[in-house]
């Protein structure tokens, strides 16, 4: 579902896969799509996860999750980890196509 609004909608440069840069404890990657939601793969599960998340001033990425809620922000195709749940280092460059 998320693939079929990322084909038929805009995309904002905000949007697309976000890697672990290595500092991450939790998350392997990030995925922000057009439609407002977001596949997220930590990296003690094996699948990925598509939860709701909401793009504030194209600066900030919040991924709702049930248990905790996920702020990033974005600059320079970096999503910089705003809330130290994972670790404080921790950022999601994004991968180029």
């Amino acid at each position: 579902m998320a693939l079929l609004a990322y084909l038929t909608s805009c995309s904002k440069p905000i949007h697309g896969r976000y890697y672990s840069n290595g500092e991450c404890f939790l998350i392997e990657w990030l995925e922000v799509y057009p439609d407002n939601t977001a596949d997220i793969k930590y990296r003690a599960l094996p699948e990925e996860f598509n939860v709701p998340c909401e793009i504030r001033d194209d600066t900030v990425v919040v991924v709702k999750e049930r248990n905790r809620t996920w702020y990033w922000v974005y600059r320079n195709d970096t999503l910089k980890e705003g809330m130290h749940i994972d670790y404080p280092n921790c950022r999601l460059v994004k991968k180029r196509r």
